[in-house]
Protein backbone atom coordinates (compact mmCIF):
# COMPACT_ATOMS: atom_id res chain seq x y z
CA UNK A 1 0.00 0.00 0.00
CA UNK A 2 2.66 2.54 0.91
CA UNK A 3 4.57 1.63 -2.02
CA UNK A 4 1.27 2.63 -4.31
CA UNK A 5 0.55 5.97 -2.41
CA UNK A 6 4.47 6.90 -3.00
CA UNK A 7 4.34 5.72 -6.99
CA UNK A 8 1.38 7.98 -7.14
CA UNK A 9 3.07 11.41 -5.48
CA UNK A 10 6.17 10.64 -7.14
CA UNK A 11 3.37 10.62 -10.18
CA UNK A 12 1.70 13.74 -9.27
CA UNK A 13 5.30 16.07 -9.24
CA UNK A 14 6.02 14.41 -12.62
CA UNK A 15 2.82 15.99 -14.25
CA UNK A 16 3.23 19.02 -12.14
CA UNK A 17 6.97 19.31 -13.47
CA UNK A 18 5.77 19.11 -16.77
CA UNK A 19 2.25 20.17 -17.13
CA UNK A 20 2.75 24.04 -16.79
CA UNK A 21 5.33 24.15 -19.66
CA UNK A 22 3.60 21.98 -21.80
CA UNK A 23 0.40 24.00 -21.55
CA UNK A 24 2.01 27.25 -21.22
CA UNK A 25 4.80 27.43 -24.07
CA UNK A 26 5.24 31.18 -24.21
CA UNK A 27 7.75 31.11 -27.28
CA UNK A 28 5.65 29.50 -29.76
CA UNK A 29 4.14 31.66 -32.29
CA UNK A 30 1.40 28.50 -33.06
CA UNK A 31 -1.97 29.26 -31.94
CA UNK A 32 -3.84 26.68 -29.46
CA UNK A 33 -5.79 24.89 -32.27
CA UNK A 34 -4.36 20.76 -33.21
CA UNK A 35 -2.48 19.12 -35.62
CA UNK A 36 -3.57 15.92 -36.38
CA UNK A 37 -1.88 13.04 -38.97
CA UNK A 38 -1.91 9.55 -39.57
CA UNK A 39 0.76 8.19 -37.05
CA UNK A 40 3.66 7.49 -39.38
CA UNK A 41 5.66 4.26 -38.04
CA UNK A 42 8.78 6.15 -39.55
CA UNK A 43 8.67 7.99 -36.46
CA UNK A 44 8.63 11.38 -37.89
CA UNK A 45 6.24 14.36 -37.20
CA UNK A 46 6.21 17.38 -39.07
CA UNK A 47 4.89 20.77 -37.31
CA UNK A 48 5.71 23.72 -39.85
CA UNK A 49 9.05 23.33 -41.35
CA UNK A 50 10.21 21.35 -38.17
CA UNK A 51 10.53 17.37 -37.57
CA UNK A 52 10.30 15.97 -34.55
CA UNK A 53 10.58 12.22 -33.79
CA UNK A 54 8.83 9.49 -31.95
CA UNK A 55 9.04 6.19 -31.66
CA UNK A 56 8.25 4.13 -34.64
CA UNK A 57 6.20 1.33 -32.26
CA UNK A 58 3.72 2.05 -29.79
CA UNK A 59 2.52 0.05 -26.89
CA UNK A 60 0.21 -2.72 -27.71
CA UNK A 61 -0.45 -1.51 -31.35
CA UNK A 62 0.69 -3.76 -34.16
CA UNK A 63 1.43 -2.84 -37.57
CA UNK A 64 -1.69 -3.78 -38.82
CA UNK A 65 -3.78 -1.47 -36.89
CA UNK A 66 -0.92 1.14 -37.19
CA UNK A 67 -2.59 2.89 -39.93
CA UNK A 68 -5.72 3.35 -38.12
CA UNK A 69 -3.75 5.40 -35.18
CA UNK A 70 -3.58 9.21 -35.46
CA UNK A 71 -1.01 11.64 -33.95
CA UNK A 72 -2.36 14.70 -31.94
CA UNK A 73 -0.36 17.91 -31.47
CA UNK A 74 -1.57 21.05 -29.73
CA UNK A 75 -0.05 24.29 -30.92
CA UNK A 76 1.58 25.88 -28.62
CA UNK A 77 2.97 22.39 -26.58
CA UNK A 78 6.05 22.18 -28.45
CA UNK A 79 9.23 24.70 -27.57
CA UNK A 80 11.70 23.75 -30.61
CA UNK A 81 13.68 20.51 -28.74
CA UNK A 82 12.98 21.84 -25.70
CA UNK A 83 9.34 20.45 -24.67
CA UNK A 84 7.58 18.28 -26.77
CA UNK A 85 4.20 15.99 -25.78
CA UNK A 86 2.01 14.15 -28.27
CA UNK A 87 -0.81 11.85 -28.32
CA UNK A 88 -2.20 9.03 -30.17
CA UNK A 89 -5.88 9.08 -30.84
CA UNK A 90 -8.11 6.56 -32.32
CA UNK A 91 -9.63 9.77 -33.90
CA UNK A 92 -8.37 12.59 -35.46
CA UNK A 93 -9.80 15.61 -33.09
CA UNK A 94 -8.42 12.84 -30.23
CA UNK A 95 -6.28 15.22 -27.68
CA UNK A 96 -6.56 14.55 -24.15
CA UNK A 97 -9.94 12.22 -24.08
CA UNK A 98 -9.23 9.49 -22.51
CA UNK A 99 -12.17 7.06 -24.07
CA UNK A 100 -10.03 7.79 -27.79
CA UNK A 101 -6.21 8.49 -26.80
CA UNK A 102 -3.93 4.88 -26.73
CA UNK A 103 -1.08 6.56 -25.70
CA UNK A 104 1.57 9.49 -25.30
CA UNK A 105 4.90 10.34 -25.46
CA UNK A 106 6.36 13.53 -24.51
CA UNK A 107 9.91 14.84 -23.44
CA UNK A 108 11.17 17.98 -21.72
CA UNK A 109 14.72 19.37 -20.64
CA UNK A 110 15.40 19.73 -16.96
CA UNK A 111 18.07 20.38 -14.77
CA UNK A 112 21.08 17.91 -14.02
CA UNK A 113 19.78 18.62 -10.28
CA UNK A 114 16.32 17.48 -10.80
CA UNK A 115 17.19 14.55 -13.01
CA UNK A 116 19.09 12.86 -10.38
CA UNK A 117 16.31 13.76 -7.36
CA UNK A 118 14.04 11.82 -9.94
CA UNK A 119 16.65 9.73 -10.54
CA UNK A 120 17.06 8.90 -7.22
CA UNK A 121 13.15 8.57 -6.30
CA UNK A 122 12.36 6.40 -9.31
CA UNK A 123 15.40 3.81 -8.36
CA UNK A 124 13.67 3.85 -4.74
CA UNK A 125 10.10 3.46 -5.78
CA UNK A 126 9.35 2.00 -9.43
CA UNK A 127 10.66 -1.23 -11.17
CA UNK A 128 14.02 -0.70 -12.82
CA UNK A 129 13.81 -1.52 -17.03
CA UNK A 130 17.24 -1.66 -19.09
CA UNK A 131 16.49 -0.20 -22.95
CA UNK A 132 18.76 0.29 -25.24
CA UNK A 133 22.07 1.56 -24.92
CA UNK A 134 22.30 0.54 -21.38
CA UNK A 135 19.72 3.21 -20.39
CA UNK A 136 17.74 2.67 -17.46
CA UNK A 137 13.85 3.06 -17.67
CA UNK A 138 11.68 3.26 -14.88
CA UNK A 139 8.24 1.94 -15.19
CA UNK A 140 4.89 3.32 -13.18
CA UNK A 141 2.09 0.90 -12.98
CA UNK A 142 -1.46 2.28 -13.81
CA UNK A 143 -3.46 3.64 -11.00
CA UNK A 144 -7.03 3.52 -11.03
CA UNK A 145 -9.51 5.58 -9.40
CA UNK A 146 -12.84 7.17 -11.14
CA UNK A 147 -10.61 5.96 -14.00
CA UNK A 148 -7.51 4.08 -14.53
CA UNK A 149 -4.47 6.80 -15.71
CA UNK A 150 -1.51 5.35 -17.99
CA UNK A 151 0.65 2.84 -17.36
CA UNK A 152 4.40 4.74 -18.09
CA UNK A 153 7.92 4.46 -18.84
CA UNK A 154 9.90 7.37 -17.52
CA UNK A 155 13.81 7.22 -18.84
CA UNK A 156 16.72 10.21 -18.53
CA UNK A 157 19.21 10.92 -21.73
CA UNK A 158 20.99 14.02 -22.18
CA UNK A 159 19.36 16.37 -20.29
CA UNK A 160 15.49 15.64 -20.57
CA UNK A 161 12.97 13.43 -19.01
CA UNK A 162 11.03 11.07 -21.40
CA UNK A 163 7.64 9.89 -20.44
CA UNK A 164 5.89 7.15 -22.32
CA UNK A 165 2.39 5.99 -21.67
CA UNK A 166 -0.36 3.66 -23.19
CA UNK A 167 -4.19 3.36 -22.10
CA UNK A 168 -3.86 -0.25 -22.80
CA UNK A 169 -2.28 -2.08 -19.72
CA UNK A 170 -2.67 -6.37 -19.30
CA UNK A 171 -0.14 -7.85 -16.73
CA UNK A 172 3.03 -6.68 -15.61
CA UNK A 173 5.32 -8.42 -17.65
CA UNK A 174 3.20 -7.55 -20.79
CA UNK A 175 3.47 -3.82 -20.19
CA UNK A 176 7.21 -3.60 -19.31
CA UNK A 177 7.57 -5.93 -22.56
CA UNK A 178 5.42 -3.28 -24.89
CA UNK A 179 6.56 0.04 -23.46
CA UNK A 180 10.45 -0.88 -23.12
CA UNK A 181 9.82 -2.17 -26.95
CA UNK A 182 8.15 1.40 -27.97
CA UNK A 183 10.76 3.10 -26.16
CA UNK A 184 13.76 1.24 -27.62
CA UNK A 185 12.50 1.79 -31.05
CA UNK A 186 12.20 5.60 -30.26
CA UNK A 187 16.15 5.53 -28.66
CA UNK A 188 16.99 3.44 -31.87
CA UNK A 189 15.70 5.87 -34.52
CA UNK A 190 17.63 8.61 -32.02
CA UNK A 191 20.87 6.84 -32.50
CA UNK A 192 20.73 6.14 -36.36
CA UNK A 193 20.22 10.34 -36.63
CA UNK A 194 23.53 10.88 -34.45
CA UNK A 195 25.14 8.56 -36.32
CA UNK A 196 24.05 9.91 -39.52
CA UNK A 197 24.52 14.01 -38.78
Amino acid sequence: MFKKITIVILFLILVILLAPTLANNHESEQSNEYISTEFDSKGVVIIGKEKFYIPTYLPYNSSKNSDQIYTVVKNGSINLDKVFHVEFGLTKNCYGENVCDSATFSYEEISENLIGDLDNMLTLKADVVTLQNNIEGYYIPSSCYSYCNEIKLIWFYKGKVFILGSRVSKNKEENIIELKKSANSYIELLSKLEKNK
